[in-house]
């Protein structure tokens, strides 16, 4: 299972939806109470928008195997149990099971979807903050995000299989990536590379 962690505004979203394009990823989205934004109303990989009630009711059944409230604690997010590829080679895997997930939660989720590559997406504060403003998101809102991604940036970085710096352009960070994923996963990432 490959987890992408990194702060938000860091290009987590734009790198998964673009690795799913090609075919190189399965995302499994969280769900979460959050209404989306104006960039995620067409569709967004690594997430589902439900109802509070909607929400209460997925709990209720039992299809969440953790929820939590980061940020401001306005909204939840659950993270669906996911199944289990069987044990052995993955010689047969075209694409790589993924997930999107705080570097805060990795202890507490990691260990319910099995063996874990994380990479973690980096960009510098001033970075950040410039493009969660760009996406509409209130300056309020900004300064939560930021404050706790401080110490779940330093989480990641140290947790990281890998760390992917977003300084450049969004077809750099793919490459790099695809690339990654070549020397991680083998013919997974082969595979994804020829898509490319």
């Amino acid at each position: 299972m490959l987890v992408l962690v990194g702060p938000s505004g860091a290009g987590k979203s734009a790198l998964v939806a673009e690795l799913a394009r090609l075919g190189a990823v399965t995302v499994h989205p969280t769900w979460t109470t959050r209404p989306p934004r104006p960039d995620e109303l067409d569709g967004c990989p690594e997430h589902r928008f439900v109802s509070e009630r909607g929400f209460d009711h997925l709990a209720e059944a039992g299809f969440f195997c953790d929820v939590v409230r980061p940020f401001d604690g306005a909204h939840r997010y659950g993270f669906a149990r996911l199944p289990r590829r069987p044990a052995g080679p993955p010689a047969a895997v075209e694409t790589i099971d993924t997930v999107l997930l705080r570097a805060t939660y990795l202890d507490r989720v990691g260990g319910r979807i099995g063996p874990l590559v994380v990479y973690h997406v980096d960009a510098p504060v001033p970075v950040l903050a410039a493009r969660l403003a760009a996406r509409g998101t209130g300056p309020e809102e900004i300064a939560a995000r930021l404050a706790f991604d401080l110490a779940d940036t330093v989480l990641g970085r140290r947790s990281a299989d890998r760390i992917l710096p977003n300084d450049g352009t969004l077809a750099s960070l793919v490459a790099r990536t695809l690339a990654a994923l070549a020397g991680d996963f083998g013919s997974a990432g082969t595979h994804a590379g020829s898509a490319a």
